[in-house]
């Protein structure tokens, strides 16, 4: 667990976790667990994440907004509500704020 997980490490601090910078306009808050990660992205307006690849699954849902996300040459528009699953391990992909 996190050095910020409480009471036996069944809750997280809100806020807790590491934070970065990962491209310009683009905001990474991370908390781990022993098998897992839970991200929270925030894209400032028009910034992009190029093409890249991650050895593990993704998952994620959008909050608010709008993104365009392109995985294995399918490209879509995900907003607000929409879950984006990206099961393929070692596909590139990039993703654009639309919106």
């Amino acid at each position: 667990m996190t050095a910020h997980a409480v009471d036996g490490g069944y809750f997280v601090a809100a806020g807790s976790g590491s934070r970065h910078r990962i491209f310009p306009g683009v905001e990474i808050c991370t908390t781990s667990g022993q098998a897992m990660m839970l991200s929270m992205v925030t894209f400032e307006p028009d910034s992009v994440v190029p093409d890249h690849a991650h050895p593990h699954e993704q998952m994620g849902v959008m909050l608010s907004g709008q993104l365009e996300f392109t995985i294995g040459g399918i490209t879509r528009v995900a907003a607000a509500a929409a879950q984006i699953n990206a099961f393929e391990l070692e596909r590139e992909r990039p993703v654009a704020v639309t919106g």
